[in-house]
């Protein structure tokens, strides 16, 4: 049996990856060390994964399969439109690619749950 605040571990992972994306953001350089661009994305994503659960524990009280699984996806899609944004390779098209694709992936994993 759980016990203790179920928001616990998403709060801390959020926290603590806003203060990494902070730091990078603030003291370094991506364009002398590529490097810390891999930092600032990992720490993205787990940002918005532990967002994505804290809204959904928040409003549905509770974390099923399906859900989580939609929480990844959609942080994995912001992520790769912040890449490709950020590489200056997101054009319109692609953008528009990038939305039918997560998208479809939502649309097939409701309907495989």
């Amino acid at each position: 049996m759980k016990t203790g605040w179920p928001y616990s571990l998403p709060l801390t992972a959020l926290v603590g990856s806003f203060l990494i994306i902070l730091l990078c953001v603030l003291l370094t350089s991506p364009a002398r060390n590529i490097g810390y661009g891999l930092v600032f994305f990992a720490s993205l994503a787990v940002f918005l994964i532990s967002l994505g659960h804290l809204i959904v524990h928040l409003r549905r009280g509770t974390m099923t399969k399906l859900n989580r699984l939609r929480v990844i996806i959609v942080s994995v899609a912001i992520v790769l439109a912040a890449m490709f944004k950020s590489a200056q390779s997101l054009g319109w098209a692609d953008g528009l690619l990038l939305i039918a694709a997560t998208l479809g992936v939502l649309f097939y994993i409701g309907r495989r749950a």
